[in-house]
């Protein structure tokens, strides 16, 4: 046997011990199958960045566990990590402060748009978010590929945008968009590894599409649709509601 079999087995018998009800057990016999084969968790215990909040949430969701707790499913991931990196430093409680500390901001009323990528398109979009910006209005050039460049405004400035644009570089207009904002301020901010994947989780796992995401060193932006305003901010809220309760764990 391996040292690495060996490793393994130690895990199993160190997981079977607290629970003796066997859908418990079984549900912990699903949750080692996905530790053991998922590549990603595997990559974050090597960078010791592992998010144990956020895969506990994601494991009792993507396989619908019902018969164990968030702290048992936590338990699991905490046995597997400390066999295979001794050094793994746990981030959770730091992750849980900021999360009981994030600042919710919602913007309505934006409107999306795909435009044609060229220097001309380019260069226009930077002009008028320029001239839009020293006015304390907002227009946001978010992602870039080689089909479209994603551009979010307010509404009531988007005939200007698209004329100052040019209307026959626009593809596709998104109506009724909400841009929720997620500003975090705690002093442990430069060592936080999983904030932005785990609020991302938090929304997904919800049932809310989202259209762009982007960071701007400690603020997040997410936009949604208008009607998926109010769910996406109730998901924060409860994550931050439970982040003061796993601070304590």
């Amino acid at each position: 046997m391996t040292q690495q079999m060996e490793k393994q087995e130690a895990v199993v018998e160190k997981i079977k011990k607290f629970p003796t009800d066997a859908k418990k057990a079984k549900e912990l016999e699903i949750i080692h199958n996905f530790l053991q084969s998922d590549q990603h968790f595997h990559r974050s215990i090597v960078r010791g960045c592992v998010n144990g909040m956020g895969y506990a949430n994601y494991i009792i969701k993507r396989y619908s566990l019902v018969n164990l707790s968030n702290e048992h499913v936590r338990y699991a991931i905490n046995s597997y990590k400390d066999e295979f990196k001794s050094e793994f430093i746990d981030t959770d409680k730091k992750l849980a402060k900021i999360f009981s500390n994030m600042q919710i901001t919602v913007m309505t009323d934006l409107v999306g748009f795909y435009v044609k990528p060229c220097d001309l398109t380019r260069q226009r979009i930077t002009d008028i978010a320029r001239e839009l910006n020293k006015y304390g209005r907002q227009l946001c050039k978010i992602n870039e590929n080689n089909e479209h460049i994603l551009v979010f405004v307010e509404k009531k400035n988007f005939e200007r945008v698209k004329m100052s644009i040019g209307e026959e570089f626009i593809d596709k207009v998104l109506k009724d968009i909400c841009k929720i904002g997620c500003i975090l301020r705690d002093e442990d901010l430069d060592y936080t590894p999983g904030v932005f994947a785990t609020v991302l989780n938090e929304i997904a796992s919800n049932g809310v599409s989202i259209w762009e995401a982007h960071t701007l060193q400690y603020d997040y932006a997410i936009y949604v649709n208008k009607e998926d305003c109010i769910k996406v901010h109730q998901v924060l809220e409860q994550l931050s509601k439970r982040a003061s309760e796993w601070k304590s764990l």
